[in-house]
């Protein structure tokens, strides 16, 4: 995710928190990193468990998201959010 922060940024998005998964993960990336917690068992855990810590939206960024650049994430941002997908794909799955 760490070459996504500077487009971020000019997408207007102040804040990056990188989701790990384990806490082995945390020291593999940059900037504030939060680990799942141990109740976490699947993606959806924690998805709910961010939702509850972070008032405001939420904009999930998957870290395969290789074709993402800052045209794109502007875009996704002023449709009102949504997961990015690879090209092959021609429809977001909204998280708000």
């Amino acid at each position: 995710m760490n070459e996504y922060a500077n487009f971020v940024s000019d997408c207007g998005i102040v804040k990056i928190i990188t989701l790990c998964g384990s806490e082995e993960r945390t020291s593999l990336f940059e900037g504030e990193v939060w680990p799942d917690p141990a109740h976490c068992q699947k993606l959806s855990d924690v998805i709910r468990w961010v939702h509850r810590e972070i008032s405001g939206p939420i904009q999930f960024i998957p870290c395969d998201a290789f074709d993402l650049d800052r045209e794109s994430l502007q875009t996704l941002l002023r449709s009102g959010g949504g997961v990015p997908l690879d090209s092959e794909f021609k429809s977001a799955t909204v998280t708000r």
